[in-house]
């Protein structure tokens, strides 16, 4: 049996999916068993391939552009241990001690073997790591991601408070997520990240309604709405996945409560995932925005843009490209 190593230190020798072990449907039905019960994936036996691990030229079958492993590749070395920026917080913390805390009872120790101890990644590459000197050790390669941003253009003729909304506008789509100096694989989910951000925003200004309610100003946004628009997006539905993404806006200067119409167990799924129904978003603009006229700006320019081009007006928005309010 192969021992070989992936590029995130995945033990590709003895994982259940490599093709030395998947070989009949017997193999794919635990297989299937116990990446449900263990890993939380619930593959159909039918549909299991066999891989041939991420150090072949297939990479990981079930996803050949895995991050970790084009960032190994970027950086042209065997796996993440030879890399400087090891450990990084992209790599596999996978572990038996987090297994067993979330299934509330120990692993039996064969089931450990098949679908715990394979995916161990950064346990095994710090094993690799002890044994290699400083000398073959590689300086980790930043990765840009350019968002060809567009200058903020001159000729706007409007009073200054109302300039400034849209300068401020416009410096958020452009840093909203900083993608430099960063790894291959970090880039990527950040990239993902910002692709999130952005949609919202856009969605808020086509989608959403302005909304007065007393000195507050906000624009409300239907859940049926962001399912529609939001879809495709990284981990959208997913309730803890959006409250973390709410408290980075936080820091933006941009206040995004979810206001369910019940109680907040109706909206939600076992697995923390969000309804389709039930609840809806409010944006308001705290201290870097004039709160009305952040809003207004917001809404003008995304209208603007989707009368103008239709659904491809979000590739200018994605770039911040506001000569259409000229």
């Amino acid at each position: 049996m192969s021992t070989a190593v992936g590029k995130c230190g995945c033990l590709c020798g003895i994982c259940s999916l490599n093709k030395e072990n998947l070989l009949t449907m017997e193999d794919k039905i635990r297989t299937s068993e116990g990446m449900s019960k263990y890993l939380n994936w619930t593959p159909k036996p039918d549909k299991l391939k066999q891989c041939w691990g991420c150090q072949s030229d297939q990479g990981f079958k079930y996803q050949p552009k895995c991050n970790m492993r084009m960032c190994a590749i970027y950086n042209e070395i065997e796996n993440c241990a030879y890399c400087s920026a090891f450990p990084c917080q992209d790599i596999q913390s996978y572990s038996r001690e987090l297994v067993e805390k979330r299934i509330g009872k120990p692993v039996p120790e064969e089931d450990y073997k098949s679908f715990v101890k394979p995916y161990e990644g950064a346990k095994n590459l710090e094993k690799i790591k002890k044994n290699l000197t400083e000398d073959r050790i590689v300086k980790m390669k930043p990765y840009l991601i350019d968002l060809k941003i567009v200058d903020f253009p001159e000729g706007f003729v409007l009073p200054e408070n109302e300039l400034d909304a849209y300068r401020s506008i416009h410096g958020l789509l452009a840093t909203i997520e900083p993608l430099k100096n960063l790894s291959y694989a970090r880039a990527q989910v950040m990239k993902k990240e910002r692709d999130y951000f952005v949609k919202l925003l856009w969605t808020m200004g086509i989608k959403g309604k302005i909304q007065l309610e007393g000195d507050k100003e906000h624009i409300k946004l239907a859940s049926s709405d962001y399912f529609s628009e939001m879809k495709g997006t990284r981990f959208y539905s997913n309730y803890t996945s959006m409250q973390k993404r709410i408290d980075f806006l936080k820091n933006k200067g941009i206040g995004i409560e979810l206001v369910p119409e019940t109680d907040m167990d109706k909206i939600l799924t076992p697995t923390k995932g969000l309804r389709k129904e039930g609840w809806s978003l409010e944006i308001s603009f705290g201290d870097k925005l004039d709160a009305l006229l952040g809003i207004k700006a917001l809404v003008q320019y995304s209208e603007k843009l989707f009368k103008k081009h239709g659904k491809r007006g979000f590739r200018y928005f994605t770039r911040a490209d506001m000569r259409v309010l000229i």
